[in-house]
């Protein structure tokens, strides 16, 4: 059964309105993110060569695409991960990302929910080689969407933007993180002290929003909200010894 149409503009705002509030945010271990726009979200992985981020070795990760291939001669994977649209039926394009900045530090992503699909889309928008193997005869099918559980779900059940990072960031990070959402306790002392406030209690707020979903992951994300909880008063009372 479809989502009435009274509810679908509100999910698809309630979905633009994290685009906001996780965009703002900085701090992040293993990721940062920037606006774009209302319907559009960058999400720049850090390609770090550790083992908290590695990206999937070629045996784990590759993907055979070519555009001219036979569907039926693609891996399982590629099938997996490539969005299936019905006959005659094209999914969006990526927008053109003539200024995204092609740092090999990173791998970007770009989260899009346009009200003309109205339902999300992910893209890999640099660094696609790390994610997918292209033979010199292959041309990479960088607009189309990637095919994740997340995006496909979306529509029917209770699906948050974190989940879909959450997603992506399994997808290309080896081991996949034990928190997706750990923070960078270090970065909050390279602040000044009042906008260091203001970011503690960004995060505090969105961290506590992750935690009363109750991922596997909360008791990680509370020790992160504990040490955030700590530092944002120690920020405060600094301020009032001024």
């Amino acid at each position: 059964m479809s989502t009435s149409p009274k509810r679908e503009p509100s999910k698809l705002n309630l979905l633009l309105a994290e685009f906001v509030q996780l965009g703002c945010l900085r701090g992040f271990l293993y990721f940062e993110t920037y606006l774009r726009g209302r319907e559009e979200l960058l999400l720049r992985v850090y390609n770090a060569g550790d083992s908290k981020s590695r990206v999937l070795s070629r045996a784990s990760s590759t993907l055979d695409l070519a555009r001219t291939a036979p569907r039926e001669q693609l891996s399982a994977r590629t099938r997996h991960l490539l969005l299936d649209f019905a006959a005659g039926q094209n999914p969006p394009a990526s927008p053109c990302d003539r200024e995204l900045e092609r740092d090999s530090s990173k791998t970007a992503f770009l989260i899009a929910c346009y009200a003309k699909y109205n339902r999300p889309f992910v893209w890999i928008r640099s660094n696609q080689k790390r994610l997918i193997k292209v033979r010199e005869d292959q041309k990479l099918e960088s607009d189309t969407p990637l095919k994740l559980n997340s995006t496909t779900a979306w529509a029917t059940e209770d699906v948050k933007l974190y989940d879909l990072v959450t997603e992506v960031l399994s997808l290309i990070l080896i081991p996949s993180p034990e928190n997706p959402f750990a923070v960078d306790n270090a970065y909050w002392d390279t602040l000044p002290v009042e906008e260091a406030v203001m970011a503690t209690g960004a995060m505090m707020d969105f961290l506590q929003r992750v935690y009363y979903r109750n991922p596997p992951y909360s008791t990680k994300v509370m020790d992160d909200l504990m040490i955030l909880y700590r530092k944002h008063f120690e920020y405060v009372e600094a301020i009032n010894r001024k």
